[in-house]
């Protein structure tokens, strides 16, 4: 896929981001694999793992 750190999110937390909504809130963050630093691009997964291409 990518070379991307990896932002998964807290069981049910994914409903905002599948409505498009443009932003996560570190509230809705499970945990984050690999290093992130502000600005960064991330891909986003559900708590279950799931990925889903939005772009």
């Amino acid at each position: 896929m990518s070379n991307f750190s990896k932002v998964v999110l807290k069981k049910g937390k994914e409903e905002s981001i599948l409505r498009f909504h443009p932003w996560v809130f570190s509230g809705a963050i499970d945990r984050i694999e690999g290093s992130v630093e502000e600005g960064d691009t991330v891909t986003v997964h559900a708590s279950d793992d799931r990925f889903k291409r939005l772009v």
